[in-house]
C-alpha cells in the first residue's frame, strides 16, 4: 500500500502518534479522531507542535452515530479498538459507509484482547486477512516485554 497522495482515517486516535507517523510518510489528507475531548486536545497540539495543521485534521468521529464523518478514506486504521463488542457491527457498518473502493481497513489489537468474533462478521462483507507480529519492549524497571499483536485487514471484494 502506497501512502503517496492516499487519505488516512484513524479511529481511536488518542494523541495521534499513528497519523503524525503516516504524514510523515507521504498521506496527502490525514483525519485524525476519537471521541474523548482530552485526547483530541492533546492530538491537536501534537498536530501543530509537528506543524502538520495542512495536512492533519483533528475531529471528533463516533463510529456508532451517523455524522458528518469523512466520507471516503483510502486507509481506515484502529488500534485496540475491538476489544469493544458493542462497537464491532457499528464499526462495521461504519468501514462499509466510509472506505474508499480498493482501500482498506487495517485494526490491530494485543493478542490476549483479540475477538475472533469481529473477524467473523468483517468476513461476511469484506475479504480478510490476517496475521501477528511480535513486539519487544522493556518496562520502567527495564524488564523485557513480549507482546503479539494481531493485524486484521478488511477489504472490499
Amino acid at each position: 500500500f502506497e501512502p503517496e497522495g492516499k487519505n488516512l482515517l484513524e479511529l481511536g486516535a488518542g494523541c495521534g502518534i499513528l497519523s503524525m507517523v503516516a504524514a510523515r510518510y507521504g498521506f496527502k489528507r490525514i483525519v485524525l479522531s476519537d471521541i474523548v475531548e482530552d485526547a483530541l486536545r492533546f492530538a491537536k497540539a501534537n498536530v501543530l507542535r509537528n506543524n502538520l495543521q495542512d495536512q492533519v485534521e483533528v475531529r471528533f468521529v463516533d463510529v456508532t452515530t451517523p455524522g458528518r464523518d469523512p466520507r471516503f478514506s483510502d486507509l481506515i486504521a484502529a488500534s485496540e479498538l475491538l476489544y469493544l463488542d458493542e462497537l464491532h457491527r457499528p464499526l462495521l457498518k461504519f468501514v462499509d459507509r466510509h472506505l474508499a473502493p480498493g482501500g482498506k481497513a487495517l485494526f490491530c489489537t494485543d493478542l490476549a484482547r483479540a475477538k475472533p468474533h469481529f473477524a467473523k462478521l468483517a468476513a461476511k462483507s469484506f475479504k480478510l486477512m490476517e496475521g501477528r507480529i511480535g513486539v519487544k519492549s522493556r518496562d520502567e524497571d527495564g524488564e523485557e516485554q513480549r507482546r503479539i499483536y494481531s493485524i486484521l485487514i478488511l477489504e472490499r471484494p
